[in-house]
């Protein structure tokens, strides 16, 4: 279900397919300037969307956008990333979770099954936007090492993250992905159905196919008390 949205009082401008704009001054246009195209992609029209850039409450090191206040926060420095990709690549993400969230009803955050929908939906979306046009290699798509074996939403975040890269098309997530199937940590049942899950994926390149497909997964999941 979609979370509340931003008082109506800090609302100034209102753009199409359901985005809000906190301030109508140039951060915020381009903030919507790089969501707009993403939902486009993903024939998405939210009912409710607000966009604002803001520091992050918290003080979080590299933590360039996140969830607040019902909608989609940005920090200033993501915007003048030298990289000029960096911020679609950032924003795609979380559109991606927002959309899993509010058009098939997988909560952004929670347990181990949740996460990993969720992070292996915003990883593909965020890779199939910017390797598909050829804005990046798949080379230059990296993560870190997983470094955990015992089911936990930590983990859960951490494996939807790179399983949606690998199927991407990440080089190096599959490779990731089976050092940690390789380890003799954990539990090797364990291993085995996430192995299977991640190799039997079949959804093509269609966004709402991965969508659905990620969605099927959760729910046979939840089904089986994984």
């Amino acid at each position: 279900m979609p979370q509340r949205a931003l008082d109506s009082a800090t609302v100034e401008s209102v753009d199409v397919r359901g985005i809000r704009l906190a301030r109508d001054d140039a951060a915020h246009r381009k903030v919507g300037g790089i969501v707009l195209p993403a939902m486009e992609e993903l024939g998405y029209r939210s009912s409710d969307l607000p966009l604002v850039v803001q520091p992050d409450p918290h003080g979080r090191p590299n933590v360039e956008a996140f969830s607040s206040q019902g909608g989609i926060s940005v920090t200033p420095e993501l915007l003048v990333d030298p990289d000029p990709g960096r911020p679609v690549w950032v924003l795609s993400e979380e559109v991606g979770h927002r959309y899993l969230n509010e058009i098939f009803g997988i909560p952004h955050g929670g347990d181990f099954l949740n996460r990993f929908a969720q992070e292996a939906f915003g990883s593909w979306f965020q890779c199939h936007r910017m390797l598909r046009p050829g804005l990046y290699s798949p080379e230059a798509i990296s993560t870190e090492p997983i470094e955990e074996h015992i089911p936990s939403p930590d983990l859960g975040l951490v494996l939807g993250k790179h399983a949606g890269s690998s199927v991407a098309g990440s080089y190096k997530s599959a490779e990731r992905l089976e050092e940690w199937y390789a380890s003799p940590l954990g539990d090797p049942a364990f291993k085995a159905r996430v192995r299977d899950a991640i190799e039997g994926f079949q959804a093509g390149d269609s966004p709402e196919a991965v969508a659905r497909e990620i969605t099927r997964l959760h729910s046979a999941a939840r089904a089986s008390g994984c």
